[in-house]
């Protein structure tokens, strides 16, 4: 059965490639959500504020056909619909940031769960394996118990398809919930009139790729129930059972060495630098997820990321898995190469990566083949490049690439096992050596007090 692994966010949060998109969709019960659910008549102000929201704000440079540099900033679901419009403006896209919105970053944002959109996938399919029409099909659909996000997305994509939007059009005004791999299965399977075959892949890739979140969130429970074991023990020692031990050693004026003396302080002093740590913690986290909303920032992460000499060929791995994997069921979903690379591209949360998978698209777009592309690049290993290049020859592309993702998840998933072997018995030498010598170091003296009182 195939695998399909995603980033290592899990293992390594300081690490981790992906950067989520913050679901912005209409607030469960409000008066849009309502209009999204009664229909077409009563969704315009909804729709609006539906698909504004769905919107990501970009700063663009782009050319003239004069050659002049111009720039601006402009509204569209991701580059690849940006560049389309300035295109029928007759300019031509040069560099596009994204601008985020100001304020602190959500530290939970609302997220539909995977298990949701997998069961609203698979009863879609059924139901126009059925014979059923797309709109009618979402109607029935729309009504999802216990999951109002999912209910206003659904209730927004039938909305679209009623009133003419084609189906990933019509999935482009909730990115939040549907993203580009979503759309690109879905535009793919509208235009090539193989829409049930097309869900039934993505079906099997979010299958999959859940399957591997799954296996690598299981596999770090253990250190991390080890890291908050040893937080606790260390605050209960701090805060209750080493301020008994002063005052004791206070009482027989006992004369305490200097760790126990340096540990004594920090006894007094718990009370304030262990709320003050907490608080730190929290701030240096909504600094760090601020800060990586920069441009620049992520890609230095993600290219200091890639180089770790542990974490980085996991990461890289990882990624090639994705990008196989998605590459090969877009084409089989009937999507150009062109088109299903850009997607691919946009779904890649690494920036180093996917500047050099934008570089590859070009490269195609001007004629070049995608093995010579990748190859550039750099980024699939020689063995992995000799099959694309030969799955182009052949005809077989889309064979070989899932060939290339299994090889590649194999890989991924040993060298994770062989770091989880190592870090297991490491964090418990860690757990074991601090809390042996915290209580080592406030036992000292009371070999002393023995010998005095005998």
């Amino acid at each position: 059965m195939h695998r399909v692994a995603i980033g290592f966010g899990g293992l390594c949060p300081g690490l981790a490639a992906i950067i989520r998109r913050t679901l912005r969709g209409l607030p469960p019960g409000s008066a849009g959500a309502r209009a999204a659910a009664n229909g077409p008549k009563r969704l315009t102000g909804a729709r609006n504020w539906d698909q504004s929201l769905a919107m990501t704000a970009f700063r663009y440079s782009a050319r003239r056909p004069t050659g002049d540099l111009v720039s601006g900033d402009a509204q569209a679901p991701n580059r690849t619909a940006l560049k389309a419009q300035l295109a029928r403006q007759g300019l031509l896209l040069v560099e596009a940031q994204p601008v985020r919105r100001r304020g602190l970053p959500s530290l939970a944002p609302a997220r539909v769960a995977l298990p949701s959109l997998l069961g609203f996938l698979r009863e879609f399919r059924h139901l126009i394996d059925a014979g059923l029409p797309q709109a009618r099909a979402l109607q029935l659909l729309k009504d999802r118990p216990g999951d109002p996000v999912l209910s206003a997305a659904v209730g927004a994509l039938h909305a679209g398809v009623a009133r003419g939007l084609s189906l990933d059009a019509a999935a482009a005004e909730r990115r939040d919930v549907f993203d580009d791999i979503v759309r690109a299965t879905l535009s793919a399977g509208v235009r090539t009139s193989r829409l049930g075959e097309a869900l039934a892949r993505l079906e099997t890739f979010l299958t999959l790729r859940a399957e591997m979140a799954r296996k690598i969130r299981r596999a770090m429970v253990y250190p991390t129930f080890l890291i908050g074991l040893l937080a606790l023990v260390l605050a209960g020692l701090m805060l209750i059972v080493l301020p008994r031990f002063a005052d004791l050693y206070a009482e027989f004026g006992a004369d305490l060495p200097l760790p126990t003396r340096i540990l004594m302080q920090a006894v007094e002093t718990a009370p304030i630098w262990i709320p003050t740590t907490l608080l730190t913690l929290v701030a240096a986290t909504l600094l760090w997820r601020g800060a990586m909303r920069r441009p620049a920032l992520a890609r230095r992460r993600d290219a200091w990321a890639l180089q770790t000499p542990v974490i980085g060929p996991i990461i890289r791995g990882a990624a090639l898995v994705q990008i196989s994997y998605m590459l090969a069921m877009l084409l089989r979903a009937g999507a150009p190469l062109k088109e299903a690379l850009e997607f691919v591209t946009e779904a890649m949360s690494n920036q180093v990566i996917r500047a050099r998978l934008a570089d590859v698209s070009a490269g195609i777009a001007a004629g070049r083949s995608l093995s010579d592309g990748l190859d550039e690049t750099r980024l699939f290993p020689p063995t992995a490049q000799s099959m694309i290049r030969a799955g182009e020859t052949s005809g077989a592309l889309a064979n070989l690439l899932d060939a290339v993702a299994k090889v590649q998840e194999d890989q991924v998933e040993d060298r994770i096992d062989r770091l989880l072997a190592l870090i297991e018995p490491a964090m418990s030498l860690i757990v074991g050596g601090v809390l042996g010598a915290v209580s080592i170091t406030g036992y000292l003296p009371v070999f002393g007090i023995s010998g005095g009182v005998q």
